[in-house]
């Protein structure tokens, strides 16, 4: 897990490490089992890590963080975390400590950098909605739409504009909750690059299925129904978080999987795409919408977590 180590960074600390030391009481002789890997010196040091740990200043945390990596990396490939002959950390309630801690502030450095994007997805939504309300459908229309528009007039900036475009009041209650809900938890665990990529390719892939289904039953581009994407963003961005954390719960009281709600949505578009309710807006577009969130978050979830 770890290699090619120093202990330059205990060095550097040593006052946070006295402190600590004066604060906890923890017993750590049988943490350790250092074989005959370690120095007496090497010994104390990591004592100290194990002190220090339990401090809870989140902005003592990383540098703390830090100082515990460099020095068991100095053991270089004589250290193996996983190997059972070895574990230099035994104490279960100590390991459930740190994972906490860590988390924390994992989650904690996630919600600084993931909210500005998020924020300004929120602003181009309602914005959207007010034009909606207050010009021409014949002006708002070339530009908050797929439509023919688009190729014939070269409108591009439509084919991002349409996902963020709610046109009444009753698609703004039923999708207006579930983009900010879903936001604020993708928030927590993606950066704001990795949200923009869901949302600018998540708009581009609905764009190419309204296309194609309008293609499918033989109509020409210059044919096209203009139709609202709004929603696909909200269902993307839910499902995306679905496959991040199966198993988070809205409640903690009560125990109620956030998958639930990315499933009822499903359910309830691929009904209306059934019965052959389209009218404005394009039902595979919807659906292709949540089954690429999923992917999304799946490939995230691997490479990035």
């Amino acid at each position: 897990m770890f290699s090619k180590p120093t202990f330059n960074a205990l060095k550097q600390s040593p006052q946070l490490l006295r402190k600590n030391l004066s604060t906890q009481s923890y017993n750590c002789n049988n943490a350790f089992n250092m074989n005959n890997y370690l120095t007496n010196r090497n010994l104390r040091l990591f004592n100290q890590i194990q002190y220090s740990i339990f401090n809870r200043n989140k902005n003592e945390l990383e540098e703390i963080q830090k100082a515990k990596k460099n020095a068991l990396e100095e053991m270089g490939d004589k250290y193996v975390y996983d190997r059972p002959s070895f574990q230099v950390v035994n104490n279960d309630k100590f390991l459930q400590k740190i994972k906490k801690l860590e988390e924390a502030n994992k989650e904690q450095k996630a919600k600084l950098d993931g909210y500005k994007f998020p924020l300004l997805l929120i602003f181009f939504t309602l914005f959207i909605y007010y034009q909606w309300e207050t010009i021409p459908y014949n002006v708002v229309f070339k530009h908050a739409t797929i439509s023919e528009y688009i190729p014939k007039e070269q409108y591009y900036h439509a084919i991002f504009t349409s996902a963020l475009s709610i046109m009444n009041q009753g698609s703004l209650l039923v999708y207006g909750p579930a983009l900010l809900y879903s936001l604020y938890l993708c928030g927590l665990y993606m950066r704001q690059r990795h949200m923009f990529y869901l949302f600018a390719s998540n708009a581009l892939v609905t764009c190419g299925i309204t296309f194609l289904y309008e293609r499918n039953k033989d109509q020409p581009v210059a044919m096209l129904t203009p139709k609202t994407h709004g929603a696909v963003t909200p269902l993307a961005f839910m499902s995306a978080f679905a496959a991040i954390k199966p198993d988070y719960c809205m409640f903690r009281n009560k125990a109620f999987p956030f998958f639930l709600i990315p499933a009822i949505y499903l359910m309830y578009e691929c009904y209306e795409y059934k019965n052959y309710y389209v009218n404005e807006v394009c039902r595979p577009a919807h659906i292709g919408a949540m089954v690429y969130g999923a992917m999304f978050g799946l490939v995230f979830k691997r490479l990035m977590l």
